[in-house]
């Protein structure tokens, strides 16, 4: 047979559906382990040559709401020290160069890293 619920419990179910309803709202995304949950989704990178083929315009994307891609060109892992992709600014190469991208949301993990090889 149940008890019946009591005011104790009944605030102690509120306590803990607003805790969890909060948790992504008042927690910063390192600290909150919901967010390891989800990874935002790994940015796209596309290289259109120009001209002779020489030199490549690079360009970057990602589906996730308000993410922020970092990038690198050196080859090198990006982290979120690494250059900010900005969608207005070109990014010209030219050679032998591989590019790395990942891109981070806020109450999300970072996601995957993207890469491309240009001139191999």
């Amino acid at each position: 047979m149940f008890k019946p619920i009591t005011k104790i419990h009944k605030l102690m179910l509120l306590a803990a559906g607003l805790l969890l309803f909060l948790i992504p709202t008042v927690l910063p995304a390192t600290s909150n382990p919901l967010s390891l949950l989800v990874k935002t989704t790994a940015p796209v990178i596309i290289a259109v040559p120009v001209g002779d083929g020489s030199e490549h315009l690079i360009s970057m994307a990602t589906t996730a709401d308000d993410a922020t891609i970092y990038y690198t060109t050196d080859g090198s892992a990006p982290n979120r020290h690494s250059k900010e992709y900005d969608p207005m600014t070109d990014i010209m190469v030219s050679g032998s160069t591989t590019i790395r991208a990942m891109a981070t949301a806020l109450g999300h993990s970072d996601s995957a890293v993207a890469a491309i090889t240009i001139g191999k």
